[in-house]
């Protein structure tokens, strides 16, 4: 059948053997067939570079990038990573990298599983949030490495944004070490 609608259109399946990923499908019309091993090669280079990634392969991009696994992505690998990673949770992953923490990775059994793929969204989107260790520690670390980078001549690199969210959960648990430091209760007093 799939053979028979490409015939209809006027396309030809070309590079079948020469695609490395089985989920992309390379049709191209059937006059462009002649130089079809080249053109293929092209126009999967095009489709692969335009793909936005899934949120675990933009993480694992993230983690490369960083020398935690595999080889170091190109810019616009890191581009097309940053565009699938929600704003905040790409801030946290840059909060691990800078307090030398491992950034979390979806094991290789769990890719392609929807369940697993959702709960490893959600648990570091909850860990983004949860995780105020890491956001106060990177605040001093931050400023290490914005020197080492004036010293040494490499670019300087753009603050961490910090949430909001997480911002109020900071000054909250700041304020209440304030009052247990000072041998008051940590609730509001409440008249009696």
């Amino acid at each position: 059948m799939f053979h028979s609608m490409l015939k209809r259109f006027g396309l030809t399946r070309v590079g079948w053997k020469d695609r490395p990923e089985a989920d992309t499908a390379v049709c191209v019309p059937a006059a462009a067939s002649a130089a079809a091993p080249k053109l293929s090669r092209e126009i999967y280079a095009q489709a692969k570079s335009a793909r936005v990634p899934a949120f675990h392969e933009a993480v694992r991009t993230f983690a490369a990038s960083i020398g935690q696994i595999g080889h170091r992505p190109s810019a616009s690998e890191m581009e097309r990573a940053r565009d699938a990673v929600p704003c905040d949770v790409w801030a946290y992953l840059v909060a691990l990298s800078l307090t030398e923490k491992p950034i979390p990775l979806l094991s290789d059994l769990s890719i392609g599983v929807a369940a697993a793929e959702k709960g490893f969204i959600d648990r570091l989107t909850d860990k983004t949030y949860a995780d105020l260790d890491t956001w106060s520690a990177v605040a001093g670390r931050e400023n290490e490495v914005r020197n080492v980078a004036r010293y040494t001549g490499r670019t300087i690199p753009q603050p961490i944004v910090i949430p909001s969210e997480v911002l109020a959960k900071l000054a909250e648990r700041d304020r209440l070490r304030g009052r247990r430091r000072r041998g008051q209760p940590d609730g509001d007093p409440s008249p009696t």
